[in-house]
């Protein structure tokens, strides 16, 4: 038996174990006289969206931090990560661009190419037929 094996069957106990615990304490009689309690749900509550509070406020004020010290932010750098994915799809399109119009300029210069060779090759015959001539 691997390692991975190991580790998932213990987190799938933990997780029984854990299910069992709270199952267990939401049956026990102790717990539902405190959720009977008007007093111990207020200072729940309270405590609950003091912890929001205080999560706010920490995150609000490494905002601050990060700014203080000229940092970026996640938000910035996923602002910066998503403009560079936008240049990229860009330059692939110009860059498909560029290749499939090589490809129509370079039959372009050949064909302009033929035609001056052949058009070199007459005026070259006809200086030739001159010269014959004279």
């Amino acid at each position: 038996m691997g390692i991975r094996n190991t580790m998932e069957e213990a987190l799938q106990k933990g997780e029984k174990i854990k299910d069992q615990f709270l199952s267990d304490l939401m049956r026990s009689q102790t717990v539902n006289q405190l959720l009977q309690n008007e007093v111990f749900l207020k200072s729940l509550t309270k405590v609950i969206t003091t912890k929001y509070e205080i999560e706010k406020s920490v995150k609000t004020n490494v905002k601050s931090f990060l700014k203080a010290l000229n940092l970026p932010s996640q938000e910035d750098l996923s602002t910066v990560k998503r403009k560079l994915h936008r240049l990229e799809d860009e330059m692939d399109i110009l860059n498909k661009k560029v290749h499939s119009s090589n490809g129509a300029s370079r039959t372009k210069v050949a064909k302009t190419t033929q035609t001056k060779v052949k058009s070199s090759k007459a005026s070259t015959a006809k200086t030739k037929s001159k010269r014959r001539a004279r």
